[in-house]
């Protein structure tokens, strides 16, 4: 059963109604931006609220971010896009330098095995050679189903980079959800 409640070791899982159509209708993105994010399987979303101040703004570090997810996903047939113009981006530091924040990911079902993948390549390249304790912050929007009724969870984690994919994957099985395909399963939408 989903709820908000932890799931252990700085997860948490969650019902949202954020999913791709909500990002896609945002009153920030011009019609171009919508059209092309549209047909992205793995999607960076801002944060709309830091404080008290109003975004969309992304963590420091996005663009290398969606750049890696975008040359590593084309090898396996999925898009990866960021659900901001040009002209509206902008970076903001969540951490105070202490925290790796990611972008929030909105990721389809069944692009996550993927996702899963090419996280764990960004941690080895960014993190893992001299420091697997250091603190990752990211959030990822699961839609399990294009067709009505959506059923979307959000995954927080924030902890200890080598424990994420184990967290999530954790929270992922204790929730009652489907499991992700297999990547030779994916089928196209």
């Amino acid at each position: 059963m989903l709820g908000s409640e932890g799931t252990g070791e700085g997860c948490t899982l969650a019902a949202t109604t954020e999913g791709f159509d909500y990002w896609l209708r945002r009153p920030y993105l011009s019609v171009g931006v919508r059209e092309e994010a549209a047909s992205a399987d793995i999607l960076l979303v801002p944060r709309e609220r830091f404080g008290d101040q109003r975004g969309p703004f992304f963590p420091v570090g996005t663009e290398e971010f969606l750049s890696f997810l975008r040359e590593h996903a084309a090898g396996h047939g999925l898009r990866a896009d960021i659900c901001a113009d040009s002209a509206g981006y902008r970076e903001l530091a969540l951490n105070g330098g202490e925290w790796l924040v990611l972008a929030d990911l909105v990721v389809r079902h069944a692009a996550l095995p993927v996702l899963f993948s090419l996280l764990t390549k960004y941690f080895a390249a960014r993190i893992w050679p001299v420091r697997g304790d250091d603190p990752v912050e990211a959030g990822i929007t699961i839609e399990q189903s294009t067709e009505p009724p959506h059923r979307v969870v959000k995954i927080s984690y924030k902890g200890p980079v080598k424990g994420f994919v184990s967290a999530v994957d954790g929270a992922l099985k204790s929730s009652g959800l489907k499991g992700p395909p297999q990547v030779g399963d994916r089928q196209r939408r």
